[in-house]
């Protein structure tokens, strides 16, 4: 099968962005077969898609609970990444880290005195 590199390394990136979280949604983008991604994905990056998608995903998860821009529950986290329910989302960043996502929002408010600033009262 006849695929554009280019395309496959700019799904792989997006991948990483996640903007893209299937195997099948590359294949079809590139028009490459589903070995051959895989074999793409482990040749870029040293993991098979499975363990970087779930890198990517967890490397998103903690940047968006940590976001102090739009400060999103952990709930509204949860369903924007996929998850059918925040306890799923919550045993998935428990396995990654070793801590539930709320141990890392309560981390990220003590770090910012941006936030501390913003919550106190005059």
């Amino acid at each position: 099968m006849i695929y554009d590199l280019s395309l496959l390394l700019e799904a792989i990136n997006q991948l990483a962005s996640s903007q893209v979280n299937n195997l099948s949604s590359i294949t079809l983008s590139v028009g490459a077969s589903r070995r051959t991604v895989e074999r793409a994905v482990k040749q870029e990056t040293g993991m098979s898609f499975a363990r970087y998608r779930q890198t990517c995903l967890i490397k998103r998860a903690l940047s968006l609970i940590n976001d102090e821009t739009f400060q999103k529950s952990i709930k509204e986290i949860a369903f924007d990444l996929g998850y059918r329910s925040p306890a799923a989302f919550t045993r998935f960043v428990r396995c990654h880290t070793g801590q539930p996502p709320s141990a890392f929002r309560r981390r990220s408010a003590r770090a910012s005195p941006e936030r501390k600033l913003a919550t106190s009262a005059y």
